[in-house]
């Protein structure tokens, strides 16, 4: 993720997460619009104004609006002012000056493009389920950051009638035991939660944002690697799937012949891969014991780690415009968020980014051993798994230039 300054005279870095600049004291919040993390002030006396695209009248309280550096105005995400819970913003008034602003529907209910997504969240009548829930949206938007900035459609007006068109993506995050003993007894009357993806419906188990429950689940998997981000990562991989099967005529064709025929029996495979366990040498393919299950499951595994090689090196890359501890080489590789609004589209960019994060990695491993913490990239990246994640990296460009012509022949 690209580094947040505040403006402050000390300017000190915010992280994404913060609602508060910890040196002047003003309210932060990220403006999805313009894809920036700012400060804030009140603004005393403001009359009603309906959100930008809000299609019926919207009355901010006074205490709720605020203005940036340039006094543009925003109001808070409802769920911050209700739960506490987002720091997304939402403009009350836009600048001309702003650079191809992102435009995102509102509704009556001010709720964030982030928390519009939401289709059904945890019991908030159970305490215990609060915090939890927490950590679940924080995840979910940090993953939706990185689509934002891949141009990947998030929010879409799509309408579903048929195969045409990509289902809307939504999630549902919920429970099927007791948070109160970290997920390890039953809700009476409650169904199964299974994590996963349908339909453009992303299902989260509540139980993924314990982390005694979650930590049991992986050691109990023999899982190297099990974090909320990852789950939304891989799960959103599930989704654009689907959308580039829409989207790309030639998308499915390329993906066989990469990762195999995802005709395959999911069932069989699952069966298989439970009773049997992955090959003995699947490290020389799969990033994971779980890709090596079906081919959609090795994509959505392939997926997820392309957004955390991307979205680490954009952090690297960021701190190091801004200091002299890190080389040139991270400096200018070319990440490829914004696609298709810059010249970074040549293959030897992969390339770059390839030996960039195996050199990061190694770094991360053993900065993490140094304070005797597990590695945060147990993965070694083979060349088979490398095509795999330039494969990712070409259809996420070729979206953009396919939707780009279809743009311009509607």
């Amino acid at each position: 993720m690209k580094l947040f300054r505040c403006s402050c005279e000390t300017k000190p870095v915010l992280y994404f997460e913060n609602v508060q600049c910890g040196s002047c004291g003003r309210l932060t919040g990220f403006c999805p619009e313009s894809m920036e993390l700012r400060p804030f002030t009140p603004v005393d006396s403001q009359e009603p104004t309906a959100p930008v695209g809000e299609p019926g009248p919207t009355t901010p309280s006074a205490t709720n609006v605020w203005q940036d550096d340039e006094g543009r105005k925003y109001i808070q995400c409802a769920n911050w002012t209700q739960h506490q819970v987002c720091n997304w913003m939402l403009p009350l008034t836009t600048n001309e000056n702003d650079q191809e602003p992102r435009s995102f529907s509102t509704d009556a209910e001010g709720l964030c493009p982030a928390c519009r997504l939401n289709d059904i969240i945890p019991d908030l009548s159970v305490a215990a389920n609060v915090p939890l829930w927490h950590g679940l949206e924080k995840a979910k938007r940090r993953c939706l950051f990185t689509l934002l900035e891949l141009r990947l459609p998030v929010e879409s007006d799509w309408e579903v009638e048929d195969e045409s068109t990509p289902p809307p993506l939504s999630f549902r995050f919920m429970s099927d035991k007791d948070a109160n003993t970290h997920f390890q007894r039953p809700l009476k009357g409650e169904e199964p939660v299974l994590t996963g993806h349908a339909d453009g419906v992303i299902t989260i188990n509540l139980a993924e944002a314990d982390d005694i429950a979650r930590v049991q689940t992986r050691v109990a998997m023999q899982e190297r690697y099990r974090t909320l981000l990852g789950h939304f990562r891989h799960e959103c991989g599930h989704y654009y799937w689907e959308v580039f099967k829409v989207v790309d005529s030639e998308f499915v064709d390329a993906f066989r012949a990469v990762f195999g025929d995802e005709n395959a029996s999911y069932q069989e495979a699952l069966d298989r891969h439970y009773e049997q366990g992955p090959p003995v040498d699947w490290q020389n393919d799969f990033v994971s014991t779980y890709a090596t299950m079906h081919p959609w499951e090795d994509w959505a595994e392939t997926w997820a780690h392309y957004l955390h090689i991307i979205d680490t090196l954009e952090t690297q890359q960021s701190f190091s415009r801004n200091s002299e501890v890190l080389s040139d080489s991270v400096r200018e590789v070319g990440l490829p968020f914004a696609v298709g609004s810059r010249d970074n589209t040549a293959a030897s960019d992969f390339d770059a980014i390839m030996d960039l994060w195996i050199d990061a990695s190694i770094v991360l491993n053993s900065l993490n051993r140094s304070m005797g913490l597990p590695d945060p990239y147990p993965f070694v990246l083979h060349k088979p798994i490398q095509e795999k994640l330039r494969f990712v990296h070409n259809t996420i460009k070729r979206f953009y230039q396919v939707s780009a012509q279809s743009d311009a022949g509607s």
